[in-house]
């Protein structure tokens, strides 16, 4: 099983976007860094941050141009953050996204949702993830 992670991790680091960030690294909550991704990497406008469903659930960041909605959540929570981009997407009739926050040595996080990702792409979902090391303020679009 640990050889085969190592292969789709590999194989998914060739097809994996890779970018750094120019930002003052500091701690921040996870709604700080929910605008510094939509600033930095997605380059989404203002209207594109927190929207707000009819059942007062909010979606972290609405990417309304790509039909994205997207859930931020720290690495070891991707579980949840999974099931709520899911949630948001069939609400909106769009695109899931997750965007993982990780610290260095939280790999095992990560890997265990993009092992769930990739098997949800196999079934048909177009599904965006994103991984933001918020240590090394370097990030992957998977």
């Amino acid at each position: 099983m640990k050889t085969l992670i190592v292969i789709l991790f590999t194989c998914s680091q060739l097809f994996a976007q890779q970018g750094s960030l120019s930002i003052d690294k500091q701690k921040r909550t996870e709604a700080e860094w929910s605008n510094v991704i939509k600033e930095h990497i997605l380059m989404l406008s203002d209207f594109d941050q927190e929207f707000t469903l009819p059942a007062s659930q909010r979606i972290d960041l609405f990417d309304q141009f790509d039909k994205i909605a997207y859930e931020v959540d720290w690495a070891e929570k991707w579980p949840e953050g999974i099931g709520q981009s899911l949630v948001y997407a069939i609400k909106t009739n769009t695109k899931p996204g997750l965007i993982l926050l990780v610290k260095t040595g939280e790999d095992e996080h990560y890997l265990n949702a993009m092992l769930v990702v990739n098997d949800l792409r196999r079934r048909g979902y177009e599904y965006s993830f994103i991984v933001v090391n918020v240590d090394n303020l370097k990030y992957w679009r998977f």
